[in-house]
């Protein structure tokens, strides 16, 4: 859980401070677009990392990365412009990205299939506790033209409570069961053999990032420069809008255990794209009620969202699965983060967010109808692979016996 708020923290700093990293630069809407959506090849780095994970395992890649994560991320603090802090973020967020993969992997394959989803609610909950942590120094913003870079620095103090955790992780059941197979001969599951199911993910998650990441990435650029926030009403509003997010992660760990991963991924999205769109187009108690609202039915979605990939993909291809899924939600982050920022150029914030609602409704639709079924299944019976696997690692040391 540790590490879980450390990894939360740094994957929403710079959603935060890049407002006013970009104000101190002097760029543009449009490069400010094209400096996020360059962080996106951050996935050419996690790949290699969480490949890893698969070949040597969770556990020591976890730990390493939640070390050199924190470390990597303050280096963003002396970035002396928009690029450069573009390529500190690229390596940085690579292993953050990688990191937060893991955590997930580690946590679908150790729990209990019944309650995969509120195990995974639990995770994100401490995910968002670091995050609120964020608005604190979010609050003083405002004091200094260089005060942004003072964010970068927090995570290192969650350095020393990744070697107390460590003592207590070991290595995933499966992963230790899949070095057994290997080690007795048996191929690993390659990633062709699951392309159409890796398609249809892929569908889904670049339609979801063309509209979730500049969503969240414009907000605080919209807030300020339309609706006048300073950095404490932006930290007020941050704090405020998503309590209601918290308590409704863990009803959606719950809802996602009993109604299914589609049916609470689907409600969420749904809900998220309206109460996001409603924020962006209106002003004073709307603004602030469809805040909340997207706040409520995105928590409703997010502990589906960690876990339905892992869960669908073999032990062996379980982290490369998750590492490319991020990587299709990056694609379309890299798409409506450049073609977004283009457009608020032209129209504003509110009716480029409201057009590129309609890839999330997609999405939405795409999880809904053709998402395999995951709910209260063990990872074995989704992924037969794996079950044959087993059988015949069974069958070769009965007969070696």
């Amino acid at each position: 859980m540790s590490i879980a708020l450390v990894v939360g923290y740094q994957g929403s700093v710079t959603t935060q401070a890049i407002t006013f990293a970009k104000e101190e630069f002097g760029a543009t809407e449009q490069q400010q677009g094209r400096a996020l959506a360059a962080i996106r090849f951050d996935i050419l780095i996690s790949l290699v990392i969480v490949k890893l994970a698969d070949r040597t395992g969770r556990r020591k890649m976890l730990l390493l990365g939640a070390i050199v994560g924190p470390i990597l991320t303050a280096f963003s603090a002396l970035a002396p412009s928009l690029y450069s802090f573009a390529g500190m973020q690229i390596v940085s967020r690579s292993v953050v990205t990688a990191t937060s993969v893991l955590l997930t992997v580690v946590g679908v394959e150790e729990m209990p299939a019944a309650v995969r989803a509120w195990a995974s609610s639990l995770m994100v909950a401490a995910a968002a506790f670091g995050t609120a942590v964020l608005f604190v120094p979010l609050a003083f913003a405002d004091s200094s033209p260089g005060f942004w870079r003072y964010m970068y620095l927090p995570p290192l103090l969650g350095i020393p409570s990744v070697f107390v955790a460590g003592r207590y992780i070991r290595e995933t059941k499966r992963f230790t069961e899949l070095a057994v197979r290997r080690k007795s001969g048996l191929r690993d599951s390659q990633l062709r053999n699951h392309l159409s199911r890796l398609a249809i993910i892929a569908a889904w998650l670049i339609l979801m990032g063309v509209f979730t990441t500049p969503a969240r990435q414009f907000l605080n650029d919209y807030l300020r420069e339309e609706r006048s926030f300073t950095s404490g009403k932006l930290s007020l509003f941050g704090v405020l809008t998503n309590i209601p997010g918290s308590f409704a992660v863990l009803f959606g760990g719950a809802i996602a255990d009993r109604k299914g991963r589609r049916f609470s991924v689907g409600l969420g999205l749904f809900g998220f794209a309206i109460g996001t769109t409603v924020l962006y187009l209106s002003d004073g108690s709307l603004l602030w009620g469809g805040a909340m609202l997207a706040s409520v039915f995105g928590g409703l979605a997010l502990p589906s969202l960690g876990i339905i990939v892992p869960e669908l993909f073999p032990t062996a291809l379980r982290s490369q699965a998750s590492g490319f899924s991020t990587g299709f939600n990056r694609i379309g982050s890299a798409i409506g983060l450049v073609f977004g920022g283009w457009l608020a150029g032209h129209l504003g914030y509110g009716p480029t967010v409201a057009w590129l609602s309609i890839s999330l409704f997609a999405g939405a639709t795409i999880v809904f109808f053709f998402v395999p079924e995951s709910s209260r299944q063990e990872l074995e019976d989704l992924n037969p692979d794996d079950s044959s696997a087993n059988q015949s690692t069974t069958v070769s040391a009965m007969n070696w016996s």
